[in-house]
């Protein structure tokens, strides 16, 4: 009996640290479907994260579905994204050609100068 109950909770305890972390995966492309390597993906507010594979293909372990995922790359625009239920969450990421065209007229006003 006694050896019962030990199982039984350390059946539940497995159980809660299982649901106490998600696995999320998936594919990080620019608008013209290419894979961006080297993309940072941190879980908003903690030091978790990781980057994005040569092929653009990342696996995260998040601390459950209210995580939001950071998306983040020089020159493109820094996504968040929600986490919910999905295992797999692929994201298409734009230039962020704000920045570049600050840069530009920085650049165009000091050679006028």
């Amino acid at each position: 009996m006694r050896k019962k109950n030990l199982l039984l909770i350390f059946c539940l305890l497995l159980g809660f640290t299982a649901y106490a972390q998600q696995r999320v995966s998936g594919i990080v492309t620019d608008v013209t479907n290419e894979p961006i390597p080297g993309l940072t993906i941190l879980e908003k507010g903690t030091g978790n994260g990781v980057i994005t594979d040569i092929d653009g293909n990342y696996t995260i372990n998040v601390s459950g579905s209210n995580s939001i995922l950071v998306f983040s790359f020089i020159g493109m625009q820094t996504q968040e994204i929600e986490v919910g239920n999905r295992p797999v969450i692929n994201v298409v990421m734009s230039d962020d050609f704000t920045d570049l065209d600050e840069l530009l007229r920085r650049c165009y006003a000091y050679g006028r100068q």
